[in-house]
């Protein structure tokens, strides 16, 4: 127990993850009316939470460990977040900028 499990990395990439999250509290809670626009932009930003817990899963060598002894199948759950900010940051500009979007 004399090692800590999480480095200054690591720590950087759960702040972001963080981050991100309360961008997506931020809309959930202030906004009182919402567009399509906001709903693909919470999905960015909820892709934006699971890349950073991918790459702490895939690549802290302590957390690692730790997590293959539990769940061998969790290192490849969350690769489809990298497939999905392009396309989410696309639709919510095109529903930023055209009005009849869907």
């Amino acid at each position: 127990m004399s090692e800590p499990i999480f480095n200054i990395h690591d720590a950087i990439l759960l702040a972001t993850a963080f981050q991100s999250f309360l961008f997506v509290l931020l809309i959930l809670v202030a906004k009182s009316e919402r567009h399509i626009s906001d709903n693909f932009l919470m999905g960015f930003f909820l892709a934006q939470i699971l890349i950073p817990v991918h790459i702490l899963i895939n690549f802290s060598p302590e957390l690692r460990s730790i997590l293959l002894e539990s769940s061998p199948n969790l290192f490849r759950t969350f690769d489809f977040a990298f497939w999905l900010e392009g396309p989410l940051l696309l639709w919510y500009t095109r529903a930023l900028l055209f009005k009849d979007f869907r």
